[in-house]
């Protein structure tokens, strides 16, 4: 229901989920992620706030707090910065939580964060599959082809976030780096038109 924007009905059924499974942090994230789309932040942070007491690592629910912060206008510069360091430290500085926050700290002109974010998520290594717990599902985020998908998107982004403080030949080359990671990502080659 919250995909096909049925409000009501999305509501009554995170609530549902979360009455029959309190325990569980992805109850208190659906309904999380419904008030942020509904921009009521206060609600948005209150359920968020139970998840990450639950599961204070999971990706989901520090991917949501960084999005959440984001969104809300009184929210300043500073504190959404503290909000991405602390979702970092949670999860480890998990490569996509940290494309999340790079992202974002581009969109609101943080661009020495997102710059540092980006260099960073370039250089990180996978986890060691041994201590991975995803290690064995099927939708691994650190296969082969998926790291290096994230990596391009790390270097489009990049790319980007060079092109906005004008030094252009280095988003030349971060724009060449994305497509030469996949050849697929179409936003790389609008960014090296641009």
């Amino acid at each position: 229901w919250f995909r096909l924007g049925v409000g009501d009905s999305a509501l009554y059924y995170f609530e549902r989920e979360r009455g029959n499974y309190p325990g569980r942090a992805k109850a208190y994230n659906n309904l999380a992620s419904y008030y942020l789309v509904n921009r009521d932040f206060d609600s948005a942070y209150n359920k968020l706030n139970r998840a990450l007491l639950l599961r204070p690592y999971d990706l989901t629910a520090n991917t949501l707090l960084i999005r959440i912060a984001s969104a809300d206008d009184n929210v300043p510069d500073q504190e959404l910065t503290e909000y991405i360091s602390s979702a970092l430290l949670q999860t480890d500085s998990n490569l996509t939580v940290m494309l999340e926050a790079a992202t974002i700290a581009s969109a609101r002109k943080l661009y020495p964060l997102a710059e540092q974010l980006l260099r960073r998520s370039l250089e990180l290594p996978p986890p060691p599959v041994e201590t991975d717990d995803l290690a064995f599902d099927e939708a691994y985020p650190y296969r082969p082809d998926r790291l290096r998908r994230l990596r391009a998107q790390a270097s489009y982004q990049w790319g980007f976030v060079l092109g906005q403080t004008g030094r252009f030949e280095e988003s030349i080359a971060a724009s060449r780096t994305a497509i030469e990671l996949d050849s697929t990502f179409a936003e790389a080659y609008i960014n090296l038109f641009s």
